[in-house]
């Protein structure tokens, strides 16, 4: 008699075990294979308070909170600080004030521009999280709008704190009793014109941040995030708006 053939082998296990398990063909087709459907996706995890708490912010400490959002300052701040000192400290004692003052003005415009872009995503009905100082500007951390036009409020509202700043910077250049010139201060730096100094320095950085942020659409500055979101305005596609920010921005950089 014929011998009895072996039982049939079990099937191989996948090599690498799936995330999800691998779609049959009763899933691609149910209708041919009568089955009553697609798989439905597992439903996602409920959010946990930690998942929906900020990140926390790595190599800084927070310094303030204002409106409710708090400003946090990187590690590396004194390092600049100290960089400004070092190269003003050929002109002496007043050099060094002239750094330090010189640094707290600037980084004083910096937060009002990042503020402005909060106050703007708080007034459009989203959530500002976070200002960080660090040596190359500020960064101002908001759960964007998904407008596009409420995305470009957002982005001019840092630019646009510039001009009330600018105009008090030159209220205060006309009270020192110098002229009042853009390109250079009408006096040397000594101790009896740091107040004029430090007035050109104020017109000076809002002047320059207001025309680099605004007019340079080089992401992610501010003008490229206008450019952006008007381009989805006018009815662009969100990759073809994506490569004309990248046209714009490689050539400029």
């Amino acid at each position: 008699p014929p011998s009895p053939s072996p039982p049939p082998s079990p099937p191989h296990p996948p090599p690498f075990p799936p995330v999800w398990p691998w779609p049959t063909a009763a899933d691609q087709c149910p209708q041919r294979h009568g089955a009553a459907g697609p798989r439905p996706p597992p439903p996602p995890p409920p959010p946990s308070s930690a998942a929906c708490q900020p990140p926390p912010q790595e190599w800084s400490v927070r310094a303030c909170s204002i409106f409710g959002i708090p400003v946090f300052l990187h590690f590396s701040l004194p390092l600049f600080l100290g960089f400004l000192c070092l190269t003003h400290a050929r002109l002496g004692a007043i050099g060094i004030i002239f750094a330090v003052c010189y640094a707290a003005v600037l980084f004083l415009t910096v937060t009002v521009h990042e503020f402005g872009h909060c106050l703007a995503a708080q007034k459009v009905g989203c959530r500002a999280e976070r200002v960080l100082l660090w040596p190359l500007g500020g960064l101002a951390t908001c759960v964007m709008p998904t407008n596009p036009r409420d995305r470009m409020i957002v982005a001019a509202a840092g630019p646009a704190t510039h001009l009330p700043m600018t105009l008090c910077w030159l209220i205060l250049s006309a009270t020192t009793g110098y002229p009042i010139r853009f390109w250079s201060p009408a006096v040397p730096l000594e101790a009896s014109s740091l107040y004029h100094w430090l007035c050109w320095v104020g017109l000076y950085i809002n002047v320059l941040l207001f025309v680099f942020n605004l007019l340079v659409p080089v992401f992610p500055l501010d003008g490229s995030q206008l450019l952006l979101n008007f381009l989805l305005l006018r009815g662009a596609t969100p990759a073809r708006a994506a490569r004309i920010i990248i046209l714009v921005s490689v050539p400029m950089a």
